[in-house]
């Protein structure tokens, strides 16, 4: 009994080892991506919970634009030397340095490290599920990171993950466009004429 025990946890860490190495090489090779995100934050604070929805285009490594249409409309886009906010109710723009992750994007960093790996999560569904082993948990600002894959258990399409302040977050990746081409313009932000521009540097 013993032995059957220990064959089938042997069986299941060589396939989530499997899965994982194949999803990160798979990964390794994308460039850019684009479709739509549903988002849910529940706070750790007060348990108030939260949904955004909208589309997103990514181009590794720094450009990001982020097109937020519930619940209200919000343009975040991002580059390797500014990030942006812009709330076009408001007529109000917040201009940003570089430097801070987005939680879109949040699980590509343990993807990509050769040093994370993963196991099996048991699941109803049929769905792959794993969840991530980071291997510097000092420097982790995700915890609890599951990946939900596709039927084909090649891409991801839903993740969720806990952060220091114990808010959980949740994402859904829907109508996902593998390495389209994206131009440069939409990863630039000019404030309309009559925008309050606030934040670092700001440019008026």
């Amino acid at each position: 009994m013993i032995q059957t025990v220990t064959l089938l946890v042997l069986l299941v860490t060589a396939d989530a080892d499997s899965t994982w190495q194949a999803l990160r090489e798979r990964y390794l090779d994308l460039t850019s991506l684009s479709g739509r995100f549903e988002e849910t934050l529940e706070s750790g604070l007060d348990g108030d919970a939260r949904s955004f929805t909208g589309n997103f285009s990514v181009r590794l490594p720094d450009d990001y634009r982020l097109e937020v249409d519930s619940p209200q409309r919000q343009l975040i886009v991002g580059n390797d030397s500014v990030l942006w906010f812009h709330f076009p109710a408001e007529r109000r723009a917040v201009r940003q340095p570089h430097g801070q992750a987005i939680p879109l994007l949040a699980f590509l960093e343990p993807l990509l490290d050769p040093a994370a790996s993963a196991r099996l999560l048991p699941d109803s569904s049929g769905r792959v599920r794993l969840a991530v082993v980071q291997a510097d948990t000092l420097m982790a600002t995700m915890f609890d990171l599951v990946f939900e894959l596709d039927e084909a258990a090649t891409r991801i399409e839903r993740f969720r993950f806990r952060d220091a302040w114990d808010g959980n977050y949740e994402f859904r990746l829907l109508g996902q466009t593998w390495n389209p081409a994206l131009g440069d313009d939409l990863f630039v932000f000019i404030p309309p004429p009559g925008t309050e521009v606030e934040g670092a540097d700001a440019v008026k």
